[in-house]
Order: C-alpha cells, then sequence, then structure tokens
C-alpha cells in the first residue's frame, strides 16, 4: 500500500515540478528576449516624415516603440504612433488615444506578421494636414483647360449666382471667378463591419468673383 501512495506522490511531485521549471525557463526567456529586443530597436530612429511634398513634409510619424511583450507563441511590439510638425511644436492633437488591446488581432496565428490599428492613427495624421492646409485646393480661370466648354467667368454661371447681390454687380461685364474647394475640419476615418475604410470631412465650396473691387474678400456661394 505505502509503495503505491510513495508512486502516486512522486508522480504528483514530478508534474508540478516539471510545470514550475517550464514556468520559470519561459518567464526568463521572455525577460531576456524583450530585454535583447528594447536594446536593439532602441537605437533605431523611427520618427519619420510624412512622404509629401514641402510644406506638408513637416509632418513628423513617431513610431518609437514603447513596450515589447515575449509570450509563449508570439512577440508584440507597441509603438507610440503619434504626429507632429517640425515647424510647429506647440501643435497637439487634441483627441486621447484610445486604450491599446491586450490581445493580438483575431487570426494572427495564420501570419507572420499581423498589424493592430485603431483609426485614431489615421486621424491624428489628418489633423496635422488639416492644420497645415492640405485639404484645400483654390482654381483660377487660368487653370481652366482652353478648350473647356465650361469657363470660370461670371457670365457663364450667372444662374448659380442671380440670387445674390454682390453676384449682380458683376454681370455689368464677365469677371473671372475663383473657386476654391476645402474642409471645414479634419476628416474622420471609419473601419466598417465588412472591412471598408471609409475617410469623411464636411467640406465647402466657395466662388469669389475676382477683378472687382470690394468683392474679392466675399465668397458668392
Amino acid at each position: 500500500v505505502f509503495s503505491g501512495l510513495f508512486e502516486v506522490l512522486v508522480k504528483l511531485m514530478k508534474k508540478r515540478l516539471e510545470k514550475a521549471v517550464e514556468s520559470a525557463v519561459q518567464s526568463e526567456i521572455e525577460l531576456y528576449v524583450g530585454r535583447v529586443t528594447d536594446t536593439v530597436l532602441s537605437t533605431l530612429n523611427l520618427v519619420v516624415p510624412l512622404p509629401l511634398d514641402p510644406p506638408y513634409n513637416s509632418t513628423l510619424a513617431d513610431f518609437t516603440l514603447c513596450d515589447v511583450t515575449a509570450a509563449e507563441n508570439y512577440l508584440v511590439f507597441a509603438a507610440r504612433g503619434t504626429f507632429s510638425n517640425s515647424e510647429n511644436a506647440d501643435w497637439a492633437y487634441p483627441v486621447e488615444p484610445p486604450a491599446f488591446p491586450d490581445t493580438p488581432p483575431p487570426g494572427f496565428e495564420s501570419h507572420m506578421l499581423a498589424l493592430s490599428a485603431k483609426p485614431w492613427l489615421a486621424d491624428g495624421a489628418l489633423w496635422f494636414l488639416q492644420q497645415q492646409g492640405l485639404f484645400s485646393y483654390s482654381l483660377l480661370e487660368d487653370d481652366v483647360p482652353p478648350l473647356s466648354p465650361v469657363r470660370l467667368q461670371s457670365d457663364e454661371l450667372q444662374a448659380v449666382f442671380e440670387n445674390t447681390s454682390e453676384a449682380r454687380q458683376a454681370y455689368g461685364g464677365s469677371h473671372p471667378l475663383k473657386v476654391k474647394a476645402y474642409s471645414l475640419v479634419a476628416p474622420k476615418v471609419t473601419l466598417k463591419a465588412d472591412g471598408d475604410i471609409v475617410v469623411s470631412a464636411d467640406s465647402q465650396l466657395e466662388f469669389r468673383v475676382t477683378g472687382v473691387p470690394g468683392l474679392l474678400s466675399k465668397p458668392l456661394l
């Protein structure tokens, strides 16, 4: 009887020791991997300008690693994911970042690399570009192709402005128009359930008569 009981106790102790050793070894490996990874990646410069033409390339993306986690079968690299402007240091995206997810995205096991990000990341970049006026475009008469059937002239577009007193003053002759399209606020990114990504913004279209004193500063529409 005692011999059988002794064997049972040995087996139980063996299993507990195996689990304890396995857990201790795994913890040490995770700590070692984390330290080595932190040391290597901390030397990388992950603050880069957005690949845009001047002056919009003054917006900087900061993907500096702020945390590395070694799990049993994957590594998690948490990047800062913030933006700044090299010429306007006081600019700051006025929205708090969301919490970083505790687990990798679903189905990550079937891929060598999986990325998890929130719309907040893109919204921050769009906010900085909005401050720089990227989402504003002006069209002048000289920009219209010579063979275009429609010209940016006040008499050709009279029907659009016939209810405004400023336009009626300009109808004494044909005057060039300036068309300006711009977003009133920074665009927002929405991720749909089907995977589609939608970018939207409240926008405005302005027509201004040029070459007439007193009308340049007043939009007609």
